[in-house]
């Protein structure tokens, strides 16, 4: 019997890309207004590369993704002259910008309704990578957790995303599907712990070795079928 289905986030309920390129625009439009004197020693591409040096030789921002951005604009600032008081108040409202455009997002089609759907019959949670927060959306409200991989400092194909929604949950991993768009991060990292997976292959990519969904989709509407036909085999192969 299914008793939890998880999701990941970027990629899965919306395309990413679009997402923080925006927020990045936007963020460097605040710096000009705000900061010039950023903006007058950084371009936007400098910044970026500054920011992955950063989590270069900070082992312990690779999973904080947030916490590394805040920390490469007040560098910037402080590289920029200005104070370190001022720097650190900057970075912070630099960061609700970016935050705020982080979170505005566009939902792939269906994806709404399938999530309300699925929330009546089944526990609901986020396993991400990323940094949104899903209970800053609407879509919220659907879900009874999340783990990010700046809550738990560990990011997929890592374990402790599925072991602490065993822990939490208190499922077994045959009572489980995750649903993901990465062959690797998503689907093989999950199989290894005995989930079921569903892939959403909405550019029909080609799976890597090791990473055979139990399912696999295009599109959100063919989720609701697709998690019955795993419940009818979870079913025949159920423990007496």
């Amino acid at each position: 019997m299914i008793k939890v289905i998880t999701f990941d986030l970027d990629d899965t309920l919306w395309e990413v890309t679009p997402v923080l390129m925006r927020a990045e625009n936007l963020l460097f439009d605040w710096l000009q207004t705000h900061c010039p004197a950023v903006m007058q020693r950084f371009s936007i591409r400098s910044l970026r590369a500054m920011r992955m040096e950063l989590v270069k030789s900070r082992p312990d921002l690779v999973h904080r993704i947030t916490e590394a951005r805040h920390h490469a604009l007040q560098t910037a600032m402080l590289r920029a002259g200005i104070s370190e008081a001022a720097a650190r108040q900057l970075a912070d409202r630099a960061m609700e910008v970016f935050m705020a455009a982080r979170h505005d997002v566009e939902l792939f089609d269906e994806v709404e309704e399938v999530i309300a759907q699925l929330h009546g019959d089944y526990l609901l949670g986020v396993l991400t990578n990323g940094n949104a927060d899903i209970y800053r959306l609407p879509l919220g409200r659907y879900f009874s957790f999340a783990f990010s991989a700046e809550s738990l400092n560990s990011s997929k194909p890592m374990p402790l995303h599925f072991e602490r929604t065993l822990e939490k949950t208190g499922a077994r991993p045959e009572e489980i599907i995750h649903v993901g768009d990465h062959p690797e991060h998503d689907v093989a990292a999950a199989q290894r712990l005995g989930w079921y997976t569903i892939w959403l292959n909405r550019d029909q990519l080609d799976a890597i070795p090791g990473s055979q969904p139990s399912a696999t989709i295009q599109r959100f509407a063919e989720l609701p079928a697709c998690i019955r036909q795993i419940e009818l085999h979870a079913a025949r192969h159920a423990r007496p």
